[in-house]
């Protein structure tokens, strides 16, 4: 699963840090300030970290919501 992946410290949350390694394993690499503005897409309620729930919402493809 993915998520775990992401998720270092298996706290079932992942950080900003641990979202960032997660993309730089997965061979994804920008700018931290590129990694910040996904990262805060997805924690859409700017709590302190990225849920499951939120996690999983990056395979909703939106493209017939426009």
């Amino acid at each position: 699963m993915a998520f775990r992946n992401f998720d270092l410290n298996f706290d079932g949350t992942i950080e900003f840090q641990e979202f960032v390694q997660g993309l730089e394993f997965c061979g994804i690499a920008m700018p931290l300030e590129d990694y910040r503005i996904v990262y805060d897409l997805i924690n859409y309620d700017n709590a302190e970290c990225i849920d499951f729930q939120k996690f999983c919402l990056i395979n909703i493809d939106k493209s017939n919501d426009i």
